[in-house]
């Protein structure tokens, strides 16, 4: 009878053994994505990391959004990104000349499309938020057809962005009918040049940007209470 046990006994230890190396180092994962880093320059300052994981390229591309929307649209943001989160992967406000929008933000670092599905996930995200908060949904590689379609029937204010080259570049802005009332003024053009074109923010017709210092918001506020 023993020796049947034992062999049950050693196969136990075995795989305990091997669940709780594994726990390490999902332990260890969690560690340094929530630790040690705060914005852009501080997690690019990590030492010792897996760059080749979907963790660390789904951090990564959560700060260069953050980054880029600050520098183009003046959104402050603060990145959520932990267990439990809801969905969300950031939080954070937009001020604007005549009004202040609360924001919340979802990033998809994926290697195809943003497809629809990800729209009803928002959509769900924001049944629990306070009425009139803006989405912003960004995506590495744009967005699927059937995904634009969905959002622009979304009866939630939502925008699409396209954050590309290694975070220095929004290639895409878009924002949907709901979300008009709450951007009144405010309205999406191109800008070219020789090499290629970027989406231009015009506010009462008039660039938003100052395009004498790139990616600088014209006006800002320093209101960042709440």
């Amino acid at each position: 009878m023993s020796g049947r046990i034992e062999p049950i006994i050693v196969k136990r230890i075995a795989t305990d053994t091997k669940t709780d190396t594994k726990n390490v180092k999902n332990e260890k994962d969690q560690e340094f994505i929530y630790d040690g880093h705060h914005d852009l320059k501080s997690f690019l300052a990590l030492k010792e990391v897996n760059k080749n994981s979907s963790l660390y390229r789904g951090t990564l591309y959560e700060y260069q959004t953050m980054t880029c929307l600050e520098k183009t649209l003046g959104i402050i943001t603060r990145r959520v990104g932990k267990a439990n989160d809801g969905g969300i992967d950031f939080r954070g406000k937009w001020i604007l000349p005549n009004k202040k929008l609360y924001v919340v933000g979802q990033c998809k670092a994926l290697a195809t499309k943003c497809p629809p599905n990800i729209i009803r996930e928002l959509e769900g995200v924001l049944c629990q938020e306070t009425e009139g908060t803006l989405c912003i949904l960004s995506s590495m590689n744009g967005f699927t057809k059937s995904t634009i379609k969905r959002y622009f029937a979304s009866p939630f204010p939502i925008m699409l962005i396209s954050v590309t080259d290694h975070g220095k570049k929004c290639s895409c802005i878009l924002w949907n009918k709901t979300a008009e009332k709450y951007l009144n003024g405010f309205q999406i053009t191109l800008k070219y040049d020789l090499l290629n074109s970027k989406p231009l923010i015009l506010y009462n017709d008039k660039p938003y940007l100052d395009e004498n210092d790139e990616n600088d918001v014209c006006w800002k506020s320093n209101d960042t209470n709440d």
